[in-house]
């Protein structure tokens, strides 16, 4: 969820590319199990007044909504997930993890139910930065639905971030055995192999994913790193000025020109790269170590 295309917080530029790409997003009405309405008409109503703003994307006015259903009927654990997703869709991340929780223990006696609560706990701990708790959500969820590849790729996400590489890997392959066509599983694994500094494969990996989905400049960044890997600087060049040529605001693939250029030791196009890294993303903190490197430069020149 969290997280960007451009492979750059893993590392070497990874994982928010890895991370923002298998989010999950549930509506409101991919609940498990039945729709355990009670007798009383105005909680009914509720409830369905609530799921109707949150189709909507009113997420403020649902939560509220759902509040008031909840304080009917306290001891629902559908509602008190309805309620935890929609504080999660307003930022309030603490309140939604409460009331996510608070779901699971109203549901204790039907566990295999409680999947799609896993599965916001674990978006909500990714995104603050906590892999292992999040991994070991989205584990539990994959035992009761194994053919869940969205919720497959956030474990291997997790798996990629506590520094299991290589069991992120096997999960990646798992998901592209069931879909041969997934860009997301080959960009993702691309950039384990960049990782493992296994750069032929990463080149293989980033090149089935362009050709799935060639309007991805990301996915040619992440080629360009794997030949810069094996001292192909200047194939790498050409890969990246195809990035720009699909997206010439990807900061990305500047940052990784300039690299590429420095490494070929003309220090002219590598300050005009970084130039413009910093102009499309002056606040991005890969773009400002970049703009520092630019200052260094410039002070050298001098």
């Amino acid at each position: 969820m969290l997280l960007v295309r451009d492979g750059k917080l893993l590392g070497m530029a990874i994982l928010p590319a890895f991370v923002c790409v298998f989010c999950l997003i549930f509506s409101p009405f991919c609940l498990s199990g039945a729709y355990a309405f009670g007798d009383g008409q105005e909680w009914r109503r509720l409830v369905d007044q609530g799921d109707d703003l949150f189709e909507k994307g009113a997420f403020h006015a649902a939560a509220t909504v759902y509040q008031q259903a909840s304080d009917l009927k306290p001891e629902d654990w559908q509602v008190r997930l309805r309620l935890g997703r929609a504080h999660a869709r307003t930022g309030r991340d603490d309140l939604a993890m409460a009331e996510l929780f608070q779901s699971l223990v109203l549901n204790q006696k039907n566990p295999t139910l409680n999947a799609d609560t896993r599965c916001e706990i674990a978006c909500l701990l990714m995104k603050k930065g906590n892999f292992d708790e999040a991994g070991g959500q989205l584990k539990q969820v994959l035992e009761l639905r194994p053919e869940d590849d969205v919720v497959r790729g956030n474990y291997a996400i997790c798996l990629d971030r506590i520094g299991f590489v290589d069991l992120a890997i096997n999960e990646l392959r798992i998901i592209i055995k069931h879909n041969p066509m997934s860009e997301i599983a080959y960009y993702d694994l691309g950039y384990c192999y960049l990782r493992k500094s296994e750069f032929q494969l990463a080149a293989a990996c980033f090149r089935r994913a362009a050709s799935i989905k060639p309007s991805n400049p990301s996915t040619y960044v992440g080629l360009a790193r794997a030949l810069m890997g094996m001292d192909k600087d200047r194939l790498a060049v050409g890969v990246l000025k195809k990035a720009l040529e699909v997206d010439k605001s990807c900061h990305f693939a500047w940052l990784a020109l300039a690299d590429a250029y420095e490494k070929l030791d003309n220090k002219p196009l590598a300050v005009e790269a970084y130039k413009k890294a910093v102009q499309m993303k002056p606040d991005d903190p890969m773009t400002k170590a970049a703009l520092a490197k630019l200052l260094a430069n410039t002070t050298i020149t001098r």
